[in-house]
Order: structure tokens, then C-alpha cells, then sequence
């Protein structure tokens, strides 16, 4: 391979690390650069011994499939790949005798009827929990992998390395901020994010709600902006203290927004958001988070709640949301159609789960958690 290929095969590399649909490619492109047949890239838990990423592009999903529920735990080349450094490049007759690997099943059942008779092992990165590593495979008219094969892994050992590790600080990111939106979505507030900019970023559904009404706040041009000029421009001087990274101690504040429905106000928090992002990004990066309580707002459903906190089955739900409403139990039976017995003993069951003794501290417990669903309880 020359030069302006190898860098062009390492340009896509690091392509693929921001882009994981494009690895089939990649290994294809190191595969016919080694003379191989085919190419594997595994990342393997070491702990629990299973396969949450396999790229294998030449390979029959099926086989792939195969491997990862049987015949990984018939390899014989993985307990010395388990042992060897990230950095190492090796063939297969130094992770196990080709005498002693003919004779195994992972042999006969799973390389032969793939065609394959040789391997060449490159080990990208390691921890005590994952390894990642870099299969290639020859057929028998192929041969063994020579040096100049070998060669050629070292050159990209490297980069495969990098990219690896730039494909896994990725995921990790996009999966912490899929969790961290998944929260805010649950929020029983509106929730606004907004850039070093000031600018909206992101709005949970209840702020989108909320800001749809167009009373008492609206977005426009990115922007979020009140429906009194005055109000406008206090919500602009919290949000750029927010914002303003170079202020130490408290920034941001509390606001009341009139609303022209003359409904009660909308209460607003605007609070600064802890940032690792680099100055280079940091105007890109959510830096402000606005919280939006409307007193108008339907509280949340305190049956949701208990269901929650304690795991109230449904009907035991509708047995204490009658009680905290001043029904007796025997009330509550008719209204149900249940004996008055069955509803006591949905009363016991309740008062057990909620770790109460009498009806009265019940009451209490579940009005306390009611008030505390409510937006501002």
C-alpha cells in the first residue's frame, strides 16, 4: 500500500469513528490492503464474556450471530488475546499451535465453514472491563500472515487505537445526553435550555406547552421573550448573568411573568448549568436552564405518584385517593362493588406498603405526597 493510500484508508478511519455506519468499509479497505479475506472488529466484555459491538461486513450475519451465543466461549485464541497489551499485533499461531487448534470444534465448525484457516489479531484497546480488537482472516490458498503484514497493522495500530477511543467518548456522550433529556422530559416543570448565546437549545414538553399558549412567555427568533417589555428585559439580565461564565458566586434568579389572560403568574427559576466544554465550543454548549412553574397548571396525578413511591396496584390506588377524600372504607366498598371486607383488606394492603399503622397517619402520608406532586410543592 502506498502512502497516499494508507493516509486516505487512516482519513476514513476517523471518519468512521464519528460515524460508525461507515466501519464496514474500513474494514473492508484493511482487509484487502493485508491480503485477507475477511475482517473482523470486536468489542468484548471481559467480565461478562459477551459481544456489544461486532462489525464483521464479509461475514454471514448468521455466523456472527453463531459466534457471539456459542463459539466465543470456544475460541481458543481469546485467552491469550485476553492477556496480550493494547498495542500488540499477532498472528495466530502465537495465541494458540496450529497442532492443537485443528483439533478443536471452534476450528472445524466455525473457521473451516467460513473458509478460513489463519488469523492476524490486533489489540486497539483494553481495560478491566472491555477490549477492543481487530480480527483479519486468510483463507488455506492464502496462507499465514507474513511480515509485511504485520507491518502494515503497526502502521494503523495507532489510529485504530484513537478512533476507537473517539467512537466510545461519543457514545458515552450521546447516551448520557439521551438519559439527561429522557429526565428533563419527566420534569413536572418546563424545563428551557438555552446556549452561551442565550438562545434556546432545547425545551422539555411541558415548557413547549407552556410556551405554545404564547401567555406570559413565547420563543421568537430563538430567543425567549415575555409578554411585558419590561418583564422582557429582567428575564434578559438574569439570563446573560447565567450565562456570564466569568461571574463567581450566586447568578441567575427568580422571576414572575404577568400574563395577559391575567391568569396568575408564571413563576420562572433561571439557574447557570455546570459546563466541561472547551471555550472553543463553549457558545454552542447548554449553559442556562430556565424552570417554568404555571399555577395554572394541572397538578400531577397523585395515584401516579403512589404508584411510584409504593406500588400501589390500580384498584389499591383508587382506594386511597377515595379515602383522602373523606370516604370510609365501607363507602368506598359500595362505591366500587366490592364487599366492605375486600376493601379493608385493600386498606391493610396500602397501609402496609406505605409502612403506616393507622388511617389517619395514612391520610397524612398520602396528602403529603399529593402536595408534593403539585408545581412550586
Amino acid at each position: 500500500m502506498d502512502s497516499d493510500a494508507l493516509l486516505a484508508l487512516i482519513g476514513r478511519m476517523y471518519d468512521a469513528a464519528v460515524d460508525p455506519t461507515l466501519w464496514p468499509r474500513v474494514l473492508n479497505e484493511i482487509a484487502d490492503a493485508v491480503g485477507a479475506q475477511s475482517s473482523h472488529f470486536v468489542v468484548q466484555d471481559l467480565q461478562r464474556n459477551e459481544i456489544p459491538v461486532f462489525h464483521g461486513p464479509r461475514t454471514d450475519p448468521q455466523r456472527i450471530e453463531d459466534y457471539a451465543r456459542y463459539h466465543i466461549t470456544r475460541n481458543p485464541w481469546l485467552p491469550s488475546l485476553a492477556r496480550l497489551p493494547a498495542g500488540t499485533v499477532v498472528p495466530d499461531h502465537r495465541l494458540a499451535p496450529r497442532e492443537e487448534l485443528v483439533r478443536t470444534e471452534f476450528y472445524h465448525d466455525y473457521l473451516c465453514k467460513r473458509g478460513v484457516a489463519y488469523g492476524l489479531g490486533v489489540v486497539a484497546m483494553k481495560d478491566d472491563v472491555l477490549q477492543s480488537y481487530l480480527s483479519l482472516y486468510r483463507t488455506p490458498a492464502q496462507g499465514g500472515f507474513d511480515d509485511a503484514a504485520m507491518q502494515l497493522g503497526y502502521l494503523l495500530l495507532p489510529h485504530l487505537r484513537r478512533a476507537v477511543q473517539i467512537s466510545q467518548n461519543l457514545a458515552v456522550a450521546q447516551a448520557r445526553e439521551a438519559s439527561a433529556l429522557a429526565m428533563l422530559e419527566r420534569m413536572p416543570c418546563g424545563v428551557v435550555l438555552l446556549d452561551g448565546r442565550e438562545r434556546v437549545v432545547h425545551c422539555n414538553a411541558t415548557a413547549e406547552r407552556i410556551i405554545v399558549r404564547n401567555d406570559g412567555l413565547s420563543i421568537r427568533r430563538g430567543n425567549l421573550c415575555a409578554a411585558m417589555a419590561r418583564d422582557t428585559a429582567a428575564l434578559r439580565r438574569l439570563l446573560a448573568t447565567a450565562a456570564d461564565t466569568r461571574l463567581l458566586g450566586t447568578r441567575g434568579g427568580a422571576l414572575a411573568l404577568a400574563r395577559p389572560s391575567q391568569k396568575r403568574p408564571l413563576g420562572l427559576l433561571v439557574l447557570p448549568v455546570p459546563s466541561r466544554t472547551s471555550d472553543q465550543f463553549a457558545g454552542l454548549a447548554p449553559r442556562v436552564a430556565v424552570l417554568i412553574t404555571d399555577p395554572e397548571e394541572r397538578a400531577a396525578e397523585p395515584r401516579d405518584i403512589w404508584r411510584l413511591l409504593y406500588g400501589l396496584t390500580p384498584v389499591e390506588n383508587t382506594v386511597a385517593y377515595r379515602l383522602i377524600n373523606g370516604e370510609s372504607p365501607r363507602e368506598i366498598g359500595e362505591a366500587l362493588g366490592i364487599a366492605f371486607e375486600t376493601a379493608r383488606r385493600h386498606l391493610k394492603n396500602i397501609m402496609a406498603k406505605t409502612d403506616t399503622h393507622r388511617q389517619a397517619e395514612l391520610v397524612r402520608l398520602l396528602l403529603h405526597g399529593q402536595q408534593t406532586a403539585m408545581p412550586g410543592g
